[in-house]
């Protein structure tokens, strides 16, 4: 697995353990029984073309190490492993809908491309434990017709939560595009572009912080689109972009006991490029958003005058002083 590690400067400092975590090379788990390797797409027998084309290795784990890419008339692609690297590109053609990949433990996917390239196409990758993208592009649809979804999902919850980090890769070309993770969720240098009509973005850890300060990190959704951005804990957006037409709604602090601050320092905010919408901001719990530096447009709603983002239930400026806002914006309005 090749690891790549891309210094930021001047956007914001990388908590050091998500970093680490793609320093971690995949290997055998003592209950599986061997590691599959794969560097021939076209002839190996684990590949089976019948109605889809599926790879499918039971307990052991997988390693795929050449092109898997199909335009005939294959409903889907299917990979199913234990724990799964994948270091060929997995491209679909117009007539192959879907590629679905699952791991039962962890899955690296490491300077490749994942496309459905299809309009009515998708992407599912799953996995019971930690997912990495490092310099991976996953998307799905063509230039002239949006996929129906991307979705990225980490289930496990036992003895810790799953994570999921992405560096320096893409999620793209989608009307959906979907990442769950059961623990922490790291982006670095990380873009996430939905395609209209109404298309929606949603980031939800249901036990873990959402870190992904940094001014490489970028959402940014079509004319009519949405972002949810939910966190059992902490939410670091700072020097990030959110760049959403319509409704913005991040919401830290969802699990008991956990910090749940809101960093949006040095972050651009702002859903004034189409529909009208709403930006709230809630940290759950009276617990500090912090906006300084940060650049905060809400669009002019026609039902109100002068509107402005809602943070922490205010909807009036200034917004530092108030319900534990602090800092001061770069701008505000």
């Amino acid at each position: 697995m090749r690891t790549h590690i891309v210094a930021q400067v001047g956007c914001g400092l990388v908590r050091p353990s998500a970093l680490a975590l793609g320093l971690v090379l995949l290997v055998a788990t003592a209950t599986s029984a061997a590691v599959v390797t794969i560097t021939d797409c076209v002839n190996d027998p684990h590949i089976v073309s019948t109605e889809n084309v599926s790879i499918d290795v039971g307990t052991d784990d997988l390693v795929l190490r050449c092109n898997l890419e199909r335009t005939g008339s294959n409903s889907r692609i299917i990979i199913r492993a234990a724990n799964m690297e994948i270091d060929g590109n997995i491209v679909s053609g117009i007539r192959t809908k879907t590629i679905d990949i699952k791991a039962t433990g962890k899955l690296v996917v490491d300077g490749v491309e994942i496309a459905a390239r299809a309009g009515s196409g998708g992407v599912k990758i799953a996995a019971g434990g930690d997912i990495i993208f490092d310099n991976a592009a996953v998307s799905a649809g063509t230039d002239d017709q949006d996929g129906r979804f991307v979705s990225v999902a980490c289930t496990g919850k036992q003895p810790v939560p799953c994570t999921i980090t992405a560096r320096q890769s893409s999620f793209s070309g989608a009307r959906a595009i979907d990442v769950l993770g059961a623990g922490d969720i790291y982006f670095v240098g990380t873009k996430v572009t939905s395609s209209s009509p109404r298309d929606r973005i949603t980031v939800v850890t249901e036990g873990g912080d959402a870190i992904m300060r940094g001014c490489g990190n970028l959402f940014q959704g079509g004319s009519e689109g949405s972002l949810d951005l939910t966190a059992c804990g902490l939410i670091d957006l700072a020097f990030a972009k959110v760049l959403v037409s319509r409704n913005i709604t991040i919401t830290s602090g969802t699990c008991e006991g956990k910090p749940a601050n809101i960093r949006l320092n040095g972050a651009t905010v702002r859903n004034d490029s189409g529909q009208k919408g709403e930006i709230v901001v809630v940290a759950t719990g009276g617990q500090e958003i912090n906006i300084s530096g940060a650049t905060i447009i809400d669009d002019n709603q026609r039902t109100k005058v002068n509107d402005v983002a809602r943070l922490n239930g205010r909807e009036a400026v200034p917004h530092e002083g108030f319900n534990n806002v602090v800092g001061t914006p770069d701008a505000d309005d």
